[in-house]
Order: structure tokens, then sequence, then C-alpha cells
């Protein structure tokens, strides 16, 4: 039992160091149209953006994007369409074919 509890002990250590760390200087952004919260690393500039599903229906897809660094950070939802499925595959392939990316 001791022994276990050194390991269990050093990976809680971690786990609070990360998170602090993680934290420092980063804001709490919450969507109140979204019904989240995401802690980002700066204010994120909020838009919205009119897409389409594969047979034309048209919907507004509500962001919010923050820049560090090495890194942008872009949170986004949508309201279902109904009669529609939604593929999490040719979402990001769409997004990685917008932004040209590999």
């Amino acid at each position: 039992m001791r022994k276990a509890a050194l390991p269990v002990l050093l990976l809680l250590f971690i786990i609070s160091l990360a998170r602090a760390v993680q934290d420092a200087g980063w804001v709490d952004y919450n969507s109140a149209e979204g019904r989240y919260t995401v802690s980002l690393p700066a204010q994120p500039k909020v838009s919205t953006q009119e897409a389409a599903t594969a047979d034309g229906q048209k919907f507004l897809q509500y962001m919010a994007t923050a820049q560090a660094p090495n890194a942008i950070y872009l949170v986004g939802y949508f309201d279902h369409v109904p009669g529609t499925t939604f593929s999490v595959d040719r979402a990001r392939d769409g997004m990685v074919t917008a932004v040209k990316g590999t």
C-alpha cells in the first residue's frame, strides 16, 4: 500500500503543477449563446459566419478565436440542422482545406 501511495501522490503533484502553469495568464470565456466555458490564452474575438450543409441548407456558426505566440485557439459551435447528419471527419477535412493545411 505504501509503495502505491508515492506514485499516486507524484501524479497528483504533476497534474496540479501542469494546471497551475496552464492557468497562469489565461482567461475564462463564457459563451451564453453556446452554453459553454473555456480557458483561452487571451480574450477571444467572437464572430459568426454562415455555412451550408451538403444539400445547401444554411446555418450560422459561432466562433471564439484567441491567439498565442505559437498557436491559434478556435472554439466553435452551431445548432444541428434537422434532417442532416454531421460528419466530424468531413468537418476536419474541410477546416484543413480552408487553411491550406496538411
